[in-house]
């Protein structure tokens, strides 16, 4: 894969330069961890849960519930390697991260990729669901977790557009909340 069409180095292409190369696994790794920290953050008191297979609804990668398991609904999508282009692309990635019944969504993508993308996506319609209510928010995390020897967690990921409250339907809260009973959290803060 050469230069892209922006004329910088790919996502792709920085994972292979790196001196102490990471696998995509490892690199997934560091991505959930930092928006991890970002979202312990930013919420109170937060139930972390990494991939949770909830029965009936779409896959995320993290799940962090407020207040200690009992408040609202948050969830990340994390595309570590995504290079965006055009709007049409973010467009693709929005559409199909819309209808996951959650309160408040985000998608984590690479700083680099944010920065030369051009896209304002403070004024991207998009990002908005159909109905009215909810905004997708979106989080950038520092490329420098891409090299194992070099890794500052403190400011490693941020908001870069705060998330609007979606609507969820009782029907598909209900499934969520059976399985946050049976279901323990990954990551708690401890009381």
């Amino acid at each position: 894969m050469g230069n892209t069409d922006i004329g910088e180095t790919s996502m792709t292409q920085l994972l292979e330069k790196s001196p102490s190369r990471l696998t995509p696994k490892r690199v997934q790794g560091r991505v959930v961890n930092v928006v991890a920290a970002l979202l312990r953050k930013q919420l109170q008191i937060p139930n972390i849960y990494l991939n949770p297979k909830i029965p009936g609804v779409p896959a995320v990668d993290i799940l962090a519930v407020d207040r200690g398991g009992s408040g609202d609904l948050h969830v990340v999508e994390i595309k570590p390697t995504v290079e965006l282009h055009s709007r049409a692309q973010l467009r693709a990635l929005v559409q199909t991260f819309k209808p996951y019944p959650f309160h408040f969504k985000y998608l984590a993508l690479p700083e680099f990729t944010i920065s030369k993308s051009g896209l304002d996506f403070a004024e991207y319609p998009e990002l908005f669901d159909e109905a009215g209510i909810g905004r997708i928010g979106i989080l950038s995390f520092k490329s420098s977790i891409f090299d194992a020897s070099s890794f500052d967690s403190a400011d490693a990921a941020k908001e870069i557009l705060r998330p609007e409250r979606f609507l969820v339907r009782g029907e598909k809260l209900v499934t969520i909340e059976k399985w946050l009973a049976k279901a323990k959290p990954d990551m708690e803060v401890r009381i």
